[in-house]
């Protein structure tokens, strides 16, 4: 095993950005459990992890030894989401063109 992480320490239930009756999966018993996240995907990027979440519509970069969420994209909104500063409207307003004379 490389790393051990148990997203259930980490994600809150009302980071699932599904209603449970969409992610609801019958096991051969009969009864339901729920994939609450859905991994999509996992990259190692030095100490820190990036992890994809299917389920929380967000990519988190974790901090590998402590596991603690360094930062959060997309998603609802946890004190380790990343946010957006300025008005991006003003960037087209900013904008400056360069004209090439041949």
């Amino acid at each position: 095993m490389i790393w051990r992480w148990n997203s259930a320490d980490h994600v809150g239930l009302d980071e699932t950005v599904f209603p449970l009756s969409a992610i609801e999966i019958k096991i051969a018993d009969g009864s339901a459990v729920y994939d609450l996240v859905h991994f999509n995907a996992i990259a190692f990027r030095g100490p820190d992890v990036l992890v994809s979440l299917r389920h929380a519509s967000a990519v988190y970069a974790i901090s590998r030894a402590p596991g603690r969420i360094d930062w959060k994209l997309g998603g609802t909104t946890t004190a380790q989401s990343l946010a957006v500063e300025g008005d991006p409207e003003e960037l087209d307003a900013q904008a400056t063109s360069t004209t090439f004379a041949s």
